[in-house]
């Protein structure tokens, strides 16, 4: 949260906070590993500064998932929840942080097995468990009316997925799923541009945008099943579902801050990569105290 309205040199300051925010996403490359996935998430939080230039922040999530194969063989919705923690040092025109967080999701996902004319259809739910890491640091060059804003961060992230069995149609073709866990590295760079209008009812209007890249050190989800009632020996494959590596954004927003504490963010954020796109929009209420 930014508690300074005074000037562009951007600071920390206590508040608390709500967002809600709306997505989609689309990866297309062509196969049956492409998929289409939308988003809504509900979060809040608090910020409080424990000691002189340090910050500590707590948030929790909810979120609601519906993902859908590019030709539509199968489909999953769930539901998701999350609390995370923060710690930032602000050293004058520095702004260090790191985060942590974790994030359990359930889903229930139904899927077509098509041969010849008969079409077999398969259900199941399914856990999913996150663990992430967040480092990051910024460096806050003011102007006049406007300011430039480099920073960079690294993403840790741990995502595993107990096995579980389709089944509720009785299908030949109903698979066991083997637990899957996922790590990835997220490293990059990333540019802000922002400006500062005072209107004359005493508020601050303060458009922003920002320019970046990401770095995946794993771009892969590899899926190991098998047949639920396969005889003994008769093996497992596997569904290889390849991310792009590096993914380009870009973030378009206005924040608008009232005179009696009150802050209201509108943003957008939009990511491309090879055959993958993805939008958001967020909307952000916080009081300053």
């Amino acid at each position: 949260m930014r508690g300074n309205v005074t000037g562009t040199l951007l600071q920390q300051g206590d508040c608390a906070w709500a967002r809600v925010d709306a997505g989609y996403t689309s990866f297309s490359p062509g196969d049956y590993t492409g998929f289409d996935v939308n988003q809504t998430a509900y979060r809040m939080g608090v910020q409080k500064e424990v000691a002189t230039g340090w910050f500590l922040g707590a948030a929790a999530s909810y979120g609601l998932d519906w993902f859908s194969n590019e030709f539509g063989y199968s489909s999953t919705q769930g539901q998701e929840v999350g609390i995370s923690a923060s710690l930032k040092r602000e050293l004058g025109p520095w702004l260090l942080s790191g985060a942590a967080h974790f994030g359990y999701g359930w889903y229930d996902a139904s899927r077509q097995t098509v041969i010849g004319t008969s079409t077999y259809l398969s259900d199941s739910s399914y856990e999913t468990y996150t663990f992430a890491g967040r480092l990051r640091a910024e460096y806050h060059l003011p102007f006049q009316n406007w300011y430039l804003k480099p920073y960079g961060q690294m993403d840790v992230i741990y995502t595993s997925v107990p096995g579980f069995s389709e089944g509720g149609h009785l299908s030949p073709y109903d698979l066991a799923v083997a637990q899957n866990d996922n790590f990835t590295v997220a490293l990059g760079p990333h540019l802000e541009i922002g400006a500062r209008y005072d209107l004359p009812d005493g508020s601050v209007l303060r458009p922003y945008g920002a320019i970046g890249a990401t770095w995946y050190s794993n771009n892969t989800w590899d899926v190991t099943a098998a047949l639920l009632n396969a005889p003994v020996g008769a093996g497992s494959f596997s569904t290889v579902v390849a991310l792009p590596d590096w993914l380009a954004d870009v973030t378009l927003g206005v924040q608008w801050s009232a005179k009696d504490n009150i802050d209201l963010r509108l943003s957008y954020e939009g990511v491309a990569g090879n055959d993958f796109i993805s939008h958001a929009g967020s909307l952000r209420f916080s009081v300053r105290f």
